[in-house]
């Protein structure tokens, strides 16, 4: 299983692949943080797609991405609707998938766009 860490901001999307380097970081001029987020995690999706991962474990610091993806939240805002069904679409192109939170400290993408 492979981790991928991912952050986001409404600057910047950020997601790191365990064991790979460098980090990746993706301009993502949105207006919410939340939009963010998602970015952040369907970056990461859609690069391990690229790279030919079948499994993945997905850990951010968004817990709002976590449980709405796991339908523990519905997804009320329009603005994260249409990336809630990009993210759950790709996360159906793996052979296992998992996500969970994650505390920002121990985010290395989150450390990335802190700059540390």
């Amino acid at each position: 299983m492979t981790r991928i860490y991912c952050d986001g901001s409404t600057t910047e999307a950020c997601y790191v692949i365990e064991g790979q380097d460098p980090e990746i970081r993706v301009h993502a001029d949105v207006v919410t943080n939340n939009q963010g987020e998602y970015l952040a995690v369907i970056y990461a999706l859609w690069q391990a797609l690229r790279q030919g991962i079948k499994d993945i474990e997905i850990l951010t610091d968004s817990e709002l991405v976590v449980y709405q993806t796991l339908g523990r939240y519905k997804v009320k805002s329009p603005n994260l609707q249409h990336l809630w069904g990009i993210l759950n679409w790709s996360a159906q192109k793996f052979d296992s998938f998992s996500i969970q939170h994650v505390d920002r400290e121990n985010n290395p993408a989150g450390r990335v766009l802190d700059g540390k």
